[in-house]
Order: C-alpha cells, then sequence, then structure tokens
C-alpha cells in the first residue's frame, strides 16, 4: 500500500500568532512535527502543505518538502483541512501521476506525538483494514461525572461520593488530534477523514497536547521540560 504525509502549517493563525513558528523550549513548534518524520524513515512521499516560505526553509533543513505553495484559497482562517488535503492530494496526482492508498495526517499543532505512535497506529491500520483511524487519548478527569437535566445537576449513574465506584465509570477517551490516517478512496467518496467506524488508536506519547491557545502551549512546554 502506498502512503502520503501531509503536514499542513499554514503562515497565520487566529490563536497564536505565528503558531507554527513560536519557541517551544528553543525548538520552533512545527520542528517537532518534522523532527517525529525525519525519525521514521518511511517509504512514503512526505508532502508539507505550507505558504509560509521560512516553513519551508525550516523543513528542508529536515529533509522534508514542499513540492508547492499552498494557494492563498486554502490559507486563510475560514479554509477547511479537507480542502488541504484535496488540494494535495489533485497536485500528486495532476504532477506525478500519484495516488497514495492512504493518507497520514500529521498536524504541528499535536508536538507531543512520539515516533512509536505513529509507527504503531500505521500498523493497527494496516492490521484492521478499515477506512481510517484517529489517535485518542484518556482524559485526566472523566468528562462525565454528572449531566444537567433541567437546570440541576445529576450525578453521573453512580454516587459522586463513593470513590470506589468511579472506577466502575465507563472509559472515556477524547480525539487527540495527533494522527489521523485514512484510506484515499474513503476520503474522497466521504469527505471526512474519520467516522464512527474508525479504528481507535490509544496514544502512548506522555507530552500530547493538542495546541490551540497561549495556555495549551505554555502546557505543553511544561510537559516537554520533564523527565
Amino acid at each position: 500500500m502506498s502512503s502520503l504525509v501531509i503536514i499542513p502549517a499554514r503562515k497565520g493563525s487566529k490563536s497564536i500568532k505565528n503558531k507554527n513558528k513560536v519557541l517551544v523550549n528553543g525548538k520552533k513548534l512545527i520542528e517537532y512535527t518534522f523532527d517525529s518524520v525525519k525519525k521514521l524513515k518511511l517509504d512514503s512521499e512526505i508532502c508539507l502543505s505550507t505558504d509560509d516560505k521560512e516553513i519551508i526553509n525550516i523543513g528542508k533543513k529536515y529533509n522534508i518538502f514542499a513540492p508547492f505553495i499552498r494557494p492563498k484559497y486554502i490559507s486563510t482562517d475560514s479554509a477547511t483541512l479537507n480542502a488541504v488535503i484535496i488540494h494535495a492530494l489533485s497536485w500528486y496526482k495532476k504532477n506525478k501521476n500519484f495516488t497514495p492508498s492512504y493518507v497520514i495526517l500529521l498536524q504541528p499543532t499535536s508536538p507531543g506525538r512520539e515516533k512509536k505512535d505513529i509507527i504503531e497506529s500505521i500498523k493497527l491500520f494496516k492490521k484492521k483494514n478499515k477506512d481510517s483511524l484517529i489517535s485518542v487519548s484518556e482524559p485526566i478527569n472523566h468528562p462525565c461525572e454528572i449531566i444537567i437535566k433541567k437546570n440541576h445537576i445529576n450525578y453521573f449513574a453512580l454516587e459522586r461520593s463513593n470513590n470506589s465506584q468511579r472506577q466502575k465509570y465507563p472509559k472515556a477517551y477524547f480525539i487527540d488530534g495527533s494522527i489521523y490516517i485514512f484510506k484515499t478512496n474513503f476520503f474522497l467518496k466521504s469527505n471526512k477523514i474519520y467516522d464512527e467506524k474508525s479504528v481507535l488508536y490509544l496514544s502512548k506519547s506522555k507530552n500530547l497536547v493538542d495546541i490551540d491557545d497561549m495556555k495549551d502551549l505554555k502546557y505543553f512546554e511544561f510537559l516537554s521540560k520533564q523527565k
């Protein structure tokens, strides 16, 4: 099965100015993803999709190249990730006569992912032979301890005060944004990178943070300093 690794990294950002280039413990945010990809030694095409020439130059230091400069129409705040993927797939089909069997999407906003998680998720994706895979993590606190009915708090199923009962809470996970793998045909037909039938890969990386704002950035900075 042939694959295409897509690293989407546009210049602008709403929440943090120049987010992909902000320094975190001496490294630019985008470099964490470049570093993990470089260590993989995958037999895959790697596509850095960006409109930022500085990011292109940073990528070259890791032998990760941008085959094109991302067009303006998919580099705005309103541009969708799906549009970025479609553009990359179309470029490779037109310019290299290459259509991958599946796509590995690695977003720079999840810098804490580790090499082992990418490798294991690819193995699981191939083993299960499903249309897509997403990485998930366990939350620090269970998200369903209480529910609200008619403006009143109701404890979720079990008594909150009974700590032994808390251990019986159903397992809960959140999509951590670090790894998405999906078959090209599935994506082109459904315009989705995952659905309710996706394989779930439980991430083992300790420093996973999906960085959206400055609070997330500071939290990742703190975690990455820990040994």
